[in-house]
């Protein structure tokens, strides 16, 4: 490993490692107001979007594992695999955000209004929080998507796919947690 891929490695793992730690304060907080209120959610709180979500959340998962499928097609030097696997989980990750600002409409319109208690608060800082990763994810797919379209990747020069599926990954992951213990839970 060359000294650019090792810098390259230790600066995708403390960027990953700082967002982490603000999802991991949102949890412990989420879960010392859980264990401390009389009821959770409050009695007459607006229930979030659970099916759409859930929808998304499939979505994600399918983006996560044409991610994947991408990566292994570049690690056999089939870069319209590649291509095609990048390209697919880039669109799927614009569909999840999509689906997240109608959920967040929805949510809404039902009264679920960020200043009404600690749950719908913690709820919209969630979906905010999340959504602006999941943002960051779908540009920088779609900056791979380019580059690999280009050919710029080979079997040998493919770490930037690798690390950013790292973190595509992560966000994906992190929004199945969110959709469980936020959503569901």
């Amino acid at each position: 490993m060359t000294n650019r891929e090792a810098n390259a490695r230790l600066f995708m793992g403390l960027f990953m490692g700082s967002w982490a730690i603000g999802f991991i304060a949102l949890f412990a907080a989420q879960w010392y107001l859980r264990l401390n209120a009389i009821q959770w959610p409050p009695i007459g709180a607006a229930s979030p979007p659970r099916i759409l979500t859930g929808l998304s959340t499939m979505v994600t998962i399918l983006s996560s594992l044409l991610y994947h499928w991408g990566l292994i097609g570049i690690e056999k030097s089939n870069k319209t695999q590649l291509f095609r696997g990048l390209a697919a989980a880039s669109v799927l990750s614009f569909i999840f955000l999509v689906m997240q600002v109608c959920a967040a409409f929805i949510a809404i319109a039902t009264g679920l209004r960020w200043d009404q208690s600690a749950y719908a608060g913690l709820f919209w800082i969630f979906a905010g929080y999340h959504f602006a990763h999941a943002l960051l994810g779908c540009l920088a797919g779609a900056w791979l998507s380019a580059r690999a379209w280009d050919g710029f990747f080979s079997e040998s020069h493919h770490l930037p796919i690798r690390l950013w599926g790292y973190y595509w990954h992560s966000v994906g992951g992190l929004w199945v947690l969110i959709y469980l213990f936020v959503f569901l839970i």
